[in-house]
């Protein structure tokens, strides 16, 4: 188990660390050029990651306890491999809110994600109904000022295929700080290998 430092009420959620690669660092690099006039509070490529649960404010006793069942459900699950989709937004080109890339829908990393979304209301989480959307948060907009060309932009800046590995998934402490927030990963969970 990882040595780790808590708060009172640590913020919490299980996620996927993503390693950037040279397809995905080459297309952020190209996003934040070409937005380079709008205040967007880009996501540093060392924060990059995949939510399978968003757990919020969460007791420190329960720690111990989330870490068990995560780590049960670890050795239920296969190792997988996900690979980019194309990049989207929340929100309206009036009222931009978030900049994404999706993944290519992957049957794997959806049972994960609906058994750690189902095990955990074992210890009191809500069950979250809402069909799960996989997505790598690249930035948050503040304020826009690419509107007039933003869709020639955007439909012509596609994210090349890229396969990425995946050998485990986190549970991550988010602190939130003036300049972003800072992601500590409290447990590490790896899959089960693939049979051979």
């Amino acid at each position: 188990m990882l040595q780790y430092k808590i708060l009172k009420m640590p913020r919490l959620f299980i996620g996927i660390k993503i390693e950037t690669q040279h397809k995905l660092e080459l297309f952020y690099s190209e996003l934040r050029e070409k937005f380079k006039t709008s205040d967007i509070n880009w996501v540093p490529p060392i924060n990059f990651h995949l939510t399978l649960k968003f757990l919020g404010d969460v007791e420190s006793n329960l720690i111990d306890s989330i870490s068990s069942l995560l780590s049960n459900i670890s050795l239920k699950h296969n190792c997988l491999i996900l690979d980019y989709n194309e990049p989207g937004f929340f929100g309206t080109l009036s009222n931009l809110k978030v900049i994404w890339i999706d993944f290519i829908p992957n049957l794997k990393l959806n049972l994960l994600q609906s058994s750690i979304n189902t095990s955990l209301t074992d210890l009191g989480f809500n069950l979250e109904n809402k069909t799960y959307s996989p997505h790598l948060t690249l930035g948050r907009v503040k304020r826009f000022k690419d509107e007039q060309n933003f869709q020639d932009i955007f439909n012509s800046k596609k994210i090349s295929p890229e396969i990425i590995n995946v050998n485990g998934f986190q549970l991550f402490q988010s602190k939130l700080k003036q300049e972003g927030p800072e992601y500590t990963i409290l447990n590490a969970f790896k899959l089960a290998p693939n049979d051979k």
